[in-house]
């Protein structure tokens, strides 16, 4: 029975989740039914066991992981716009000593006592992208629930995470409206743990089902929609595996010829090649040439693993996982002709630019939301200037606005454009004072402010 959101008294109690249901197969082809059969991603507990057995899938989500636990954040005034950084802090005693400031960077650097922040970033990525849903618990002694009472920061297990509705949905004006409480629960690990919906920062990917309750507040993973390149994968390396664990006849041994003739090998000679066969070949302790006594000829068999394309299916597949995560194949290198220097740094670079940097501000963006740290005048605001490969477009970008207000800074001085043109084509907001005025309409004291010496001006005679 499909679940109706319109219909009223849909309240429900704790519902475990464990993955979306669907209708795929949950086998990997066999020869004997020669039917293409597809791995099971119907729960989350399968998609962390394939995870844990697919190396692409783990490079994919981890690369991208590593990468977003680079990233670092600095702390903004809201008010004034100032931007003051980790080592501000630690080099100004009034800095210092602001409680909101020094408690805003502990938090995020130490989120708690068992997680470093690049620790607890890379679990929070990896849980988000694998599962589809992300679960953060901050632990507050307090009922007030913001930057001042959280202590500590907690990545939650997804695939034991569990939520009690309300009912309602498109009457809801707040999370509180939704979801009556969140319930985690593992044998040994706190069983049917309770947290109240403030407690938890809930982040996912889009889910456009509706076949459960859960569905309006659960993300859908990826791999899901991942099945087929998945399976292929699985297949291929179960097949080279196959292959190099069982080579086979590496030659086929036939009759020879001497000088009266055939020589046939009789059973007692066949029977003894083969039992002598079993001696031979590519593991440990096997030997790698048979020396026959008598006249036979051999015939070398293929063995060259490459020209079963596993390869090649391995790198095809590996680019549609690296693609539904916006990771650039060369950064996760399953690209057969190879790469140059310069493509991996441009790579690397349209992750950071196209995945990473897009999840990371809409994260922080959430936990300033989360901790209510705009309340105390202060937000969270990211910061990549430490990766090198990002750096080149900052320099670029400050030669062309380098150039944009020296050419705004002539147009000005000849009266062309008011001071606020000037002011937003170099990125900065209005002057409420003076920024619709143009150069005549300022008093010597405002132009000399401004940098300008009247007297070297030629373009007002």
């Amino acid at each position: 029975m499909v679940w109706n959101p319109f219909k009223k008294n849909n309240a429900s109690k704790a519902i475990p989740f464990q993955g979306t249901q669907t209708n795929a197969i949950r086998r990997i082809f066999t020869i004997n039914t020669n039917q293409p059969i597809w791995i099971n991603t119907t729960t989350m507990l399968e998609i962390a066991k394939i995870f844990n057995t697919n190396p692409v899938l783990y490079s994919v989500i981890t690369t991208g992981a590593n990468y977003l636990a680079n990233g670092k954040v600095n702390l903004k005034n809201i008010k004034t716009g100032e931007i003051i950084t980790r080592d501000n802090v630690l080099l100004n005693q009034s800095l210092k000593s602001n409680n909101i400031i020094t408690k805003s960077f502990d938090l995020f650097d130490h989120p708690n006592p068992l997680f470093s922040r690049w620790e607890f970033l890379t679990n929070y990525l990896v849980t988000k992208w694998l599962f589809g849903n992300a679960f953060i618990y901050g632990n507050s002694p307090l009922e007030r629930f913001d930057i001042t009472t959280v202590g500590t920061m907690w990545n939650v297990w997804p695939q034991y995470m569990s939520a009690v509705l309300t009912g309602k949905y498109f009457s809801a004006t707040n999370t509180n409206d939704i979801i009556k409480e969140w319930v985690w629960g593992l044998n040994g690990l706190g069983t049917n743990t309770k947290w109240k919906p403030e407690e938890i920062l809930h982040r996912k990917d889009v889910n456009i089902s509706i076949d459960r309750q859960e569905d309006i507040v659960f993300g859908r993973s990826r791999v899901e929609a991942l099945n087929r390149p998945l399976s292929n994968i699985s297949l291929a390396y179960e097949g080279e595996n196959n292959v190099l664990n069982n080579m086979g006849a590496r030659f086929i041994v036939t009759a020879g010829k001497d000088d009266a003739g055939v020589v046939p090998i009789g059973p007692t000679e066949k029977k003894n090649i083969q039992a002598a066969f079993d001696e031979y070949g590519l593991k440990d302790n096997q030997k790698q040439a048979l020396i026959a006594e008598g006249v036979v000829n051999v015939t070398t068999v293929d063995q060259d693993i490459r020209k079963l394309g596993i390869f090649e299916t391995i790198a095809t597949d590996a680019m549609s996982i690296a693609n539904a995560y916006k990771i650039a194949h060369d950064v996760v290198r399953y690209n057969l002709t190879g790469s140059t220097f310069e493509n991996q740094e441009q790579a690397e670079k349209r992750t950071y630019q196209n995945a990473i940097i897009p999840e990371f501000n809409d994260f922080i963006n959430d936990l300033n939301d989360w901790l209510k740290l705009r309340n105390y005048g202060w937000e969270y605001v990211p910061d990549w200037s430490h990766i090198s490969v990002l750096q080149e477009d900052k320099r670029e970008q400050a030669s062309a606005n380098s150039l944009i207000n020296k050419s705004m800074m002539e147009a000005f001085n000849r009266g062309a454009i008011t001071y606020n043109t000037w002011l937003n084509a170099i990125g900065l907001p209005d002057d409420k004072q003076i920024g619709d005025n143009r150069i005549w309409d300022l008093t010597p004291e405002q132009l000399s402010a401004l940098g300008i010496n009247m007297n070297k001006s030629s373009n007002l005679e």
